[in-house]
């Protein structure tokens, strides 16, 4: 079979519930998941560290709106992070 297929399919069924996957797999996606999170900012793809590097960089707008904004984003970074860690 298509391991690639095979991969796309687990990440589906991870996110749409992951209870349904055996432990090893389940386990392997949790670890895949909190990787691509919690990696460096650079990484080729979105992580948290990439993602508050660039709120940090919407310092210009500095208005009452936009403020709430970022902080509201910063929360949910926080927490999008606490839960990858475990």
């Amino acid at each position: 079979s298509d391991t690639r297929l095979r991969e796309f399919a687990h990440r589906v069924a991870y996110e749409e519930d992951a209870m349904q996957l055996e432990l090893a797999t389940r386990t392997r996606m949790s670890g895949w998941v909190r990787e691509r999170l919690l990696g460096p900012a650079e990484a080729p793809w979105r992580t948290i560290a990439a993602a508050r590097t660039e709120i940090m960089e919407w310092a210009g707008a500095d208005d009452e709106p936009s403020l709430a904004r970022r902080a509201k984003i910063a929360t949910w970074l926080n927490q999008l992070e606490a839960a990858a860690i475990g």
